[in-house]
Formats: C-alpha cells, sequence, structure tokens
C-alpha cells in the first residue's frame, strides 16, 4: 500500500512544497482508500498537517493546501484519485515538508497515531516485504522540484511506471517520470500534469453535468485560450484559431489561398508530405504549378535561389523538418515574398513548443499541441495576420464561422476563427491551453535553451558512436536528432532500444521524399529529446545505442 515512488522501510513522506501543496492528492496517490480530510480534521496539530487547508474549488473540488498568510494560490489540483505522480506547485524557493505520521496513516489509517507507531514491528513479521520497484530517493534530490505527469490507464499502484524516477530540472521545478528515456517528443510528447489534470477533470464534469453546461463553465478559461495563443505566438488574439491538428490547421489556411492557372506554388526540398499531397491535387485542380524551392550546401532553403515574380501566391515553408534538425530561415523567406506579395504559410508542426517563435514574420502559421507543446493529441492551432486575412477565402464554414442573415445571406467572421468549426473538444482543447501556459510559465527561452543542450549533447555523443552516421543538416539546429547505423536497420534499432528502454522513432522516405531521395536515404532513427530528459539519461541513452549496433 505504500507509494512505490518511495521506499517501503521510510516512516516519512517526503513532499517538496512551496506556496501550494495538494496534499490529498499526494496521499490519494498513495492509498485511495484513506479519507485525508477526515484524518485532517482528527490531527490537525500534527506533524505539520494542520498547516494545510481545507477548501472547495470551483471547478475542481476539494483540496488541502498549505497557504502562507497573504500568498494567493495560483492554480488547483482537484481532490480526485488520479495517476499515481507526486504533483507540486512551481515555486522560485521551494522547501522540504516531512508530513510526519502519514506512514502510519496509510498503512493504519483507522489507529491512533501511537499505536500505528507501536505495530510497526508487528507488520515486519508477517512475512518478507517485496524489494522496492523504484529507485531510492533522496531527500536531498527532491529539494526544488516538481513532478511530471506520465499518464496511466489505471489509478491503483499497479499503474506506476515500473522504475519512477524524480527528475530535478533547472528553475525548481521537478517531474517524477517513468525510467523509459523518452526520446519521441517530436511524434507525441509526454503531456504534463496540468495538461493530464485539466482533460481529465474537465471529462468528468461532463459526466455530471452534460457537455453543453460543462462547456458554459469554462467559457471564460476557453476565451482566455486565444490570449495564452497568442501570447505563445507573438500575435493577437484575434488572430487565433483553434483546430484539431496541424493537419487540420495547414490545410484550412491552404485551401483559402485564392489559386488560378498559372499561379506559382513554392514548396522546399524538406516538404512534409502531408502537406505536399493537398498541393499536388490543388494544382491538379486549378492549373497552378509547384516548383521546389533548391536548398544550399547545409542543407536549408537557398535564399539565393527564390526565384519570385509576381505569379507566386504561396510559399510552403517547413520551420523544423520531421525528418532532421535544421532550422528553416523564416523571416529571410518572408522579407524576400513581401516583396512580390506572396503569402507564407509556415509549417510549425516541429517548432511550437520547442523555439521561441515570437520573433518570426509569416502570413499564416499552422502546429499541433501534442508534440514539444506537451499538449493531447487531436488538438491544433492555426495563425492568421489580420493584414492577410482578407485575402483568403475560407471554404469550410459553418455557424460558428459565420452567421445565416438572410434566406440567401450570410456573413462571416471578421477574425481568425472564421476558419473554425462549431464542434469541438472542449476538453482536450482546455488541455491545450494548460500546455500553452506551462510552456509560458517555464518560459520559451529556457526551454529553447534545454532542448537545444540534449540534443547537441545527443548528437555529439552518436556521432562517437563506431558504425553511427548523424544525418543531421542545418547552420541551426532544432532538438530532432537523426542518424543511421551501419550494420543495423532503422526499425530494427528503434524496437532494440525501445527493449531497453529508450523511445525513439523511425521517419521514413515517404515524410519527405524530397529531401530522403536526393540524399539517397530510405529512413533514419529520430530522437527528440525534451527539456524533461536529464544529461545523465541522454548519456544512458547514448551508451545503449552503442550496445544495439555491436
Amino acid at each position: 500500500m505504500w507509494p512505490s515512488l518511495f521506499p517501503q522501510s521510510a516512516h516519512h513522506l517526503v513532499g517538496v512544497v512551496g506556496p501550494e501543496l495538494d496534499l490529498r492528492h499526494l496521499v490519494r496517490s498513495a492509498a485511495p482508500e484513506v479519507d485525508l480530510l477526515r484524518f485532517v480534521e482528527q490531527h490537525e496539530d500534527v506533524g505539520g498537517v494542520g498547516d494545510f487547508q481545507h477548501e472547495r474549488s470551483v471547478h475542481n473540488g476539494p483540496r488541502l493546501v498549505q497557504r502562507p498568510a497573504g500568498h494567493a494560490v495560483r492554480h488547483g489540483l482537484d481532490g480526485r484519485q488520479r495517476n499515481p505522480v507526486l504533483e507540486l506547485a512551481r515555486v522560485p524557493q521551494p522547501q522540504v515538508l516531512v508530513v510526519d505520521l502519514v506512514f502510519e496513516l496509510v498503512q493504519h489509517p483507522q489507529q491512533p497515531p501511537q499505536q500505528q507507531r507501536a505495530q510497526q514491528p508487528e507488520r515486519e513479521q508477517h512475512g518478507p516485504q517485496p524489494e522496492p520497484r523504484h529507485e531510492q530517493v533522496d531527500e536531498q534530490d527532491l529539494h526544488g522540484c516538481q513532478h511530471e505527469e506520465h499518464p496511466q490507464e489505471r489509478l491503483d499502484l499497479s499503474a506506476v511506471p515500473e522504475r519512477a524516477t524524480p527528475h530535478v530540472l533547472d528553475g525548481g521545478t521537478v517531474e517524477l517520470v517513468s525510467d523509459l528515456i523518452f526520446l519521441d517528443s517530436a511524434g507525441s510528447s509526454i503531456p504534463p500534469a496540468p495538461v493530464v489534470d485539466e482533460v481529465i477533470g474537465h471529462l468528468k464534469r461532463e459526466t455530471e453535468i452534460g457537455g453543453y453546461r460543462a462547456a458554459a463553465e469554462r467559457r471564460d478559461d476557453l476565451e482566455a485560450g486565444y490570449s495564452v495563443l497568442a501570447d505563445l505566438f507573438g500575435c493577437r488574439p484575434t488572430e487565433v484559431a483553434f483546430t484539431d491538428s496541424a493537419t487540420r490547421s495547414w490545410l484550412a489556411a491552404f485551401d483559402a489561398v485564392p489559386l488560378e492557372a498559372g499561379d506559382r506554388i513554392l514548396v522546399t526540398e524538406v516538404e512534409y508530405g502531408g502537406n505536399a499531397i493537398p498541393v499536388l491535387r490543388r494544382a491538379a485542380e486549378t492549373g497552378a504549378v509547384v516548383e521546389v524551392i533548391p536548398s544550399d550546401i547545409r542543407g536549408q532553403v537557398d535564399l539565393d535561389a527564390l526565384n519570385l515574380d509576381n505569379r507566386v501566391k504561396l510559399i510552403s515553408l517547413v520551420h523544423v523538418p520531421t525528418n532532421g534538425g535544421l532550422v528553416n530561415p523564416v523571416n529571410d523567406v518572408t522579407a524576400a515574398a513581401r516583396e512580390v506579395g506572396a503569402l507564407v504559410l509556415l509549417d510549425a508542426c516541429q517548432s511550437t513548443g520547442q523555439l521561441d517563435l515570437r520573433g518570426l514574420d509569416y502570413d499564416m502559421l499552422a502546429c499541433t499541441g501534442r508534440k514539444w507543446l506537451r499538449g493531447p493529441r487531436g488538438t491544433g492551432a492555426l495563425v492568421v495576420r489580420d493584414e492577410v486575412r482578407e485575402r483568403l477565402h475560407p471554404r469550410l464554414v459553418d455557424l460558428h464561422s459565420g452567421v445565416w442573415t438572410g434566406l440567401n445571406e450570410y456573413r462571416l467572421r471578421d477574425d481568425a476563427r472564421v476558419f473554425e468549426l462549431w464542434e469541438c473538444n472542449v476538453a482536450d482543447r482546455l488541455g491545450m491551453i494548460a500546455a500553452a501556459r506551462y510552456a509560458l510559465d517555464r518560459g520559451l527561452d529556457v526551454i529553447e535553451a534545454e532542448v537545444a543542450d540534449r540534443a547537441k549533447r545527443l548528437r555529439e555523443g552518436l556521432a562517437s558512436i563506431p558504425g553511427i552516421t548523424v544525418r543531421d543538416l542545418g547552420e541551426r539546429q532544432s532538438g530532432i536528432v537523426t542518424f543511421t547505423s551501419r550494420d543495423v536497420p532503422a526499425m530494427e534499432l528503434k524496437d532494440r532500444l525501445w527493449d531497453l528502454e529508450v523511445a525513439v522513432t523511425v521517419s521514413q522516405s515517404g515524410s519527405t521524399l524530397i529531401d530522403m531521395t536526393r540524399r539517397g536515404l530510405d529512413e533514419v532513427v529520430r530522437a527528440s529529446p525534451h527539456y524533461f530528459v536529464t544529461p545523465e539519461e541522454i548519456d544512458q541513452a547514448l551508451e545503449r545505442v552503442s550496445r544495439s549496433v555491436r
């Protein structure tokens, strides 16, 4: 019954606390059957538990928080049973609090504390205790930390990751993740606890009062989401639309660009297959021409080879390709496009959440929530600059996008929400907003620096392994690291690493056909470490790669 993330011989439950600690959630993770609120009422003067107050939040129900005088609570965590993760508030100067008697509470919740202490030796006579499944947690290692949620399907102790370890992050946060070394944030990253809490909490609320009323309760939060994403992208709230994916965002923008026979559509050599197919299809329908901008010797778009004229209607620019670490020069391309009146549609699917995009110039931007932003699957966003919206003609519109004003008349919205449809997954949208807030609170510049550090360490380590070739291009590089093995095919190497608890994926030629064909590659192993991956884990991953290719 003792939570697996602590040694079974421990006599104290150690937590890192600051302005707010959801103690009920902490103990519920260890023993869901314990009524902590009742315990606190009976033992208010015991071991610091009395420092916690019982209150009820608007959306999340009862909770216990430690609140120093005069300190406002920034956000609340619900008191319901949730994933077995130590969830803590991020604070500038956290302190360690030993919540005494919690060990006894978990083992004998119905007995007074004195009797619980006395019976500890008796418990040891019931047979040998199983070996702890998790590594020892040192109190000093927990200082200044907040744990990250690793999504689990069940909420009992069997759902705890096989070897959960607290990760100490820069800036006073800790995230508790499995010992699986997760290097696949370019695929679908691990969402942090506030994101999971938001999604699950809203779904539960829908089971209580229905989807319409649950959404109405969160109307202000949903509306505030446009400002949150505006802060993330450095744009106006009127320029933000929520969608269900990066693909949906990209297609909605591309489909709204007027095209005629003879118009030119420019793509780069690292164009993504999901963009290339609709480009080719629409060009065939309209008579437009698709042309490829060559790459320079570093692999990024060759600015000297743009060859622009007034027939160029659109430049489809991939910021960070799915199959390599290069970062394309957005502002230089957009500046050239402005001179001939061409629109720039930026695919920021692999850059949103790992790079600070606030200084970029473009006309339209498409992104997903599930990758580096660490949001839920089925979420995305589209940014459409106010200055170019009137040049676009969105075709997929509904009663949310406009108003039916007369028998043969309608009026479309005059902001980016004209690209939204009425139906959406409200829980996931709230989760994406939470993910954006989480990134902004951490600091986009901090995230970019940390991701670059992890990728550089991984790239340099891979280059030193015999038989491994790093395949990344670009003058500036991102958090995506790609490589191949001389002796082991990419798919087999991915599987070998998974068996060694390293999560990577494989990028195949169909995703970036032009670039992969030009370089003579059929597939590459893709690793994408986020900031929650520690330098020590990078080194462990490198050692396991070395073992896998011997």
